[in-house]
């Protein structure tokens, strides 16, 4: 067994008070402490909710994971998932809680909301999709937002590898939403 810390970010996809959350199935590889339970930083408050993992993909291929709260915790904002497919030249937001550019990415660095505002789907025929957006160490789990037409965000991927330069591959988010009314 390996035991090490790992800093991702977690996107409600469902209002409160048990809302579910999504990450990337690889910040929970491995995962089995019956000790140190799975916690989410309200960027609000910094206070730690425990989280429990729901069901994951398993794999780097069905990088996702499923993630509600122990206790009832509000959730005020929420992105929806969206239901129509991604496609090359799709403009998208990437967004997700990581150390500053010129910081390192070790376990004392305060993290920041960082979004990559203007990107886009570069490849959408591979699995997974690539994008041009720079996400940073942490920002895996993170949120590929795609608008719609009224200006509405949608969650059209969960940011899952990338080289933090010029290229962040993603989960496609509509794959997930059979797997949601299972657990509705």
């Amino acid at each position: 067994m390996r035991h090490f810390t790992e800093h991702c970010t977690a996107v409600a996809i469902t209002p409160g008070p048990n809302s579910l959350f999504v990450s990337a199935w690889h910040c929970f590889d491995d995962y089995r402490s019956t000790i140190t339970p799975i916690q989410l930083i309200d960027p609000r408050s910094a206070k730690p909710v425990q989280m429990k993992l729901l069901e994951t993909g398993g794999s780097m291929q069905e990088d996702w994971a499923l993630l509600t709260p122990d206790s009832p915790f509000t959730i005020d904002t929420w992105i929806p998932i969206s239901t129509t497919p991604h496609h090359i030249g799709q403009p998208l937001i990437a967004a997700g809680f990581a150390p500053q550019h010129n910081q390192s990415g070790d376990e004392a660095v305060e993290r920041y909301l960082l979004a990559d505002a203007a990107c886009s789907v570069i490849d959408g025929s591979a699995h997974p999709p690539a994008s041009d957006c720079v996400a940073k160490k942490g920002a895996s789990g993170g949120a590929m937002i795609a608008l719609t037409d009224s200006g509405s965000a949608r969650l059209q991927g969960i940011i899952s590898a990338g080289d933090g330069k010029s290229v962040s591959y993603f989960y496609p988010a509509p794959s997930l939403i059979r797997r949601l009314s299972r657990l509705r």
